[in-house]
């Protein structure tokens, strides 16, 4: 008999994924006020409302880990669109919008299939620092707060599937880290999540009682009035 196994997982919550810098040392993260500015030279405050798009690093793929019953889990994926994703200084830089991942594999256990992913509604803060260099990093969470998880799945597969899940949620926070330093206007700007980067920065994440970590790189665009801008925090 067709079987269809459910899980609540916080699965890979920002637009795009790969990793590199994948154990960087950084203190805590601590809020330091920050607003998105507009133009090469970052001389326009945002002062409305900015269309946020994101996508995968050309040649990365998302990796989001976990374990179930004893069981490794694993799964990946090459392409993500941001649903309703808008940008503003509301309050200082921040943002929110859900997450829909696609062409996702499930590498781990064998024999379970996913077709796609879409987050809860998720908000995002940029103005988090680390270090006297002042790293930016960016910390993600669902709108409803950490407790509420950051997505539910459907594991298909039939009896192929060895798991059975039901009432999980993958809760915490999530940061990642920017490769820009602040003040740095670009036309896109690259996030990269990596376990390291989310433990130094004080986040975690848990499926269960069981850690879960995220490895991604995104790529992150914004359009103003449909024409897109170079943008960035400082």
């Amino acid at each position: 008999m067709m079987r269809l196994k459910k899980a609540g997982l916080a699965l890979f919550v920002v637009a795009a994924l790969g990793a590199i810098l994948a154990n960087s040392a950084f203190a805590t993260a601590v809020t330091t006020e920050r607003n998105w500015y507009t133009g090469a030279s970052g001389e326009t405050k945002l002062t409305g409302t900015m269309v946020g798009v994101a996508e995968n690093k050309a040649g990365t793929t998302a990796k989001f880990t976990t374990e179930v019953s004893g069981q490794p889990v694993e799964i990946t994926s090459t392409a993500v669109a941001c649903e309703g994703c808008t940008i503003s200084n509301s309050p200082a830089a921040s943002g929110r919008g859900f997450l829909k991942f696609t062409s996702i594999e499930v590498m781990k256990p064998t024999g379970c299939t996913l077709s796609s992913l879409k987050t809860r509604e998720l908000k995002f803060a940029a103005d988090y620092m680390e270090g006297a260099t002042e790293t930016a990093l960016v910390k993600f969470e669902p709108v409803a707060g950490p407790e509420a998880g950051f997505a539910s799945i459907e594991l298909g597969g039939g009896e192929a599937c060895p798991l059975s899940l039901s009432n999980f949620t993958v809760k915490g926070t999530l940061y990642g880290q920017a490769v820009n330093k602040t003040g740095v206007f670009n036309k896109t700007q690259e996030i990269v999540f990596t376990p390291g980067i989310n433990n130094n920065a004080g986040g975690s994440l848990l499926f269960g009682t069981k850690p879960a970590t995220i490895e991604a790189t995104g790529v992150f665009h914004a359009t103003l009035s449909g024409v897109e801008q170079a943008f960035g925090v400082r």
